[in-house]
């Protein structure tokens, strides 16, 4: 599946069956591509949806789904003047 950028995470949660991912173009925005009623198996043709995430100049890392609209998201400390973040994110 193509979806136009570099994935630096993913989760799946198969009661939502939601696809969620992380993933940057340039290494300077990192946003996140969720796709609903997601299979595995299906070669259908998903509707791919793109949130950008207010990070700043970070590397995200890995994702968790809490709930549809819910996710925890992970960053590196690219700089070493700061700590790496958890953040909680509400779409």
């Amino acid at each position: 599946m193509n979806v136009n950028s570099i994935i630096t995470g993913a989760d799946y949660n198969s009661d939502l069956k939601l696809l969620a991912l992380t993933s940057t173009i340039d290494f300077t925005e990192y946003y996140i591509i969720t796709i609903n009623d997601f299979n595995l198996y299906s070669n259908k043709v998903y509707q791919i949806n793109l949130i950008k995430i207010p990070i700043g100049k970070t590397q995200v890392e890995a994702i968790k789904i809490i709930d549809k609209n819910n996710f925890w998201i992970t960053s590196e400390d690219e700089s070493g003047k700061k700590y790496a973040r958890l953040l909680r994110l509400k779409i």
